[in-house]
């Protein structure tokens, strides 16, 4: 007689095959809670066991309850819902080339027609058109685009560097940057937007730590005023200016040794002897309250480059400018930027 088990009074071949028997708690969508966190090893035995058979059916055999419409899967959706899943640990990164290459769709205009389009956008939209295809941002790069610019809004009672009169057009060199400066001196709505930018203590300079200061220099307000300007030039790190044969080019209108550059101004109403700080870095600024309480205090905190170590406030050079009148931050392509006689602006 077969061997009575302890518990439930049922034999071992009963009991064998109640627990052979797939139960609602070890599908995956079960409402249930599971009694342990994964399937148990007769379950998953006899899973394997009946999948083994139907593979060993011939096709011939089978039923056609058997077979199971399975919907496609796009990969695309599949892979989209695995960054989905992870997330918090792994990061999706789609290539954008061959994403490009994959669509296959749409049509190639002529170049020509992006040259006759580009007749008709505003100096603000030159960026969206740029970016809407290869040949948009093709015809963008030719000279004869921007000096279209330079003409259709050329003010002769604006007030032009030397270096940005018309007679100036027939050099190649940098055109693109000074046409973009020049649309700030005589573009309407250009020059309102300066009237609000360049109002003192209008742009926080926070932004500029982490720049590099390449040039320093200090310059009497007026001939009979007692007030100073001082002037800090700075760089950014990212950006790359190209070889030199790409600047010296004669034919290289995107030319624009100022890229990247900025400078801050402050005008204080004395006389202050600073530290030479070119070659370092801004690594904090702080702009409060003056000792009087009527005017304002700029602190500068500049520091070397150097792979290894901690810097400290202790190891920088600190810069203090008291009293301050007025601080402004100007870029490149503002009017009142100031342009060296030898640079390209000047």
């Amino acid at each position: 007689m077969p061997k009575k088990c302890r518990r439930n009074g049922k034999t071992k071949k009963d009991r064998v095959a109640v627990e052979n028997e797939v139960k609602l708690t070890d599908f995956a969508d079960a409402n249930l809670k599971a009694s342990a966190g994964r399937l148990r090893k007769n379950t998953q035995w006899s899973a394997e066991k009946e999948m083994l058979a139907l593979s060993q059916k011939s096709w011939f055999d089978r039923d056609l309850s058997e077979f199971d419409a399975v919907e496609p899967v796009d990969s695309d959706n599949e892979e989209l819902e695995s960054c989905k899943y992870n997330k918090g640990r792994v990061r999706c990164h789609r290539d954008s080339r061959e994403s490009s290459e994959r669509f296959t769709g749409g049509k190639v205009w002529p170049h020509d027609l992006w040259f006759l389009l580009s007749k008709y956008i505003l100096p603000e939209d030159i960026a969206r058109f740029a970016t809407i295809c290869r040949e948009s941002h093709a015809v963008t790069t030719t000279a004869v685009f921007w000096i279209r610019f330079y003409k259709r809004y050329y003010d002769q009672e604006a007030a032009l560097p030397y270096s940005l009169q018309p007679d100036k057009l027939d050099r190649r060199y940098g055109l693109r940057a000074r046409i973009t400066r020049s649309l700030f001196h005589f573009y309407k709505p250009f020059v309102e937007r300066m009237k609000v930018l360049c109002a003192p203590f209008e742009t926080a300079p926070h932004f500029l730590q982490g720049r590099r200061c390449i040039l320093m220099w200090y310059q009497r307000k007026n001939s009979g005023s007692k007030q100073w300007t001082f002037f800090f030039k700075f760089r950014r790190s990212d950006v790359l200016i190209g070889t030199e044969n790409d600047l010296m080019s004669s034919n290289n209108t995107d030319a624009n040794p100022e890229d990247g550059c900025c400078v801050i101004s402050i005008t204080c109403s004395n006389f202050i002897s600073l530290p030479i700080v070119m070659g370092q870095t801004l690594t904090q600024i702080c702009v409060n309250v003056s000792q009087n309480m009527k005017q304002h205090r700029l602190k500068l905190v500049f520091h070397s480059l150097y792979k290894y170590g901690r810097q400290t406030a202790d190891t920088g050079i600190t810069v203090i400018l008291d009293p301050v009148i007025s601080v402004k931050v100007l870029h490149w392509w503002y009017p009142q930027y100031p342009a060296l006689k030898n640079s390209m602006f000047g």
